[in-house]
């Protein structure tokens, strides 16, 4: 088992087969992610080796693995939000194919290796950031949604080597 922080709850996917951590009060994972996963499983072969960026709480990343034997490598830059995926990892028993890294999907270069994954993955932010518009003020969700940190070409630079 894995320890809870008073503002975490832990959400079912896949009917109660894997298992996600989640901060109640932050972004969490949606219909996007789901979809995102069940159309990528499909391409992951049980030899692959798997790159998931801007991996979030890894709910895409456990679910694809769920249906393959592959080993994944997956890169969030949210403190608390990489502290949730590390432990959904554990809860679930992947720990033997997901490896989660703390970084800026920026600095992947840096510690992942060029031309080593057969698939790349990305539930990247959605919007652009907003030119003089708020966005929301919980820090957490405005990073998970906005272009605040990376934006969609810098993340195709990164996953083309």
């Amino acid at each position: 088992m894995v320890d809870l922080k008073d503002n975490e709850r832990i959400d079912y996917m896949y009917s109660d087969n894997l298992r996600i951590i989640q901060d109640k009060t932050a972004f969490s994972f949606s219909m996007d992610t789901l979809f995102l996963a069940y159309w990528a499983k499909d391409l992951i072969r049980d030899k692959d080796k798997v790159v998931d960026l801007c991996a979030g709480n890894c709910a895409a990343t456990i679910y694809m693995a769920y249906f393959n034997r592959a080993h994944y490598d997956a890169i969030e830059i949210q403190n608390e939000v990489y502290s949730q995926a590390v432990r959904s990892v554990k809860l679930n028993e992947m720990e033997n194919r997901i490896s989660v890294f703390q970084d800026n999907v920026l600095n992947a270069g840096h510690f992942l290796r060029k031309d080593s994954y057969d698939v790349v993955t990305v539930n990247p932010p959605y919007f652009k950031a907003p030119k003089g518009h708020e966005v929301n003020p919980d820090r957490k969700k405005a990073i998970a949604r906005h272009e605040l940190l990376i934006n969609l070409e810098q993340i195709i630079e990164v996953a083309s080597g």
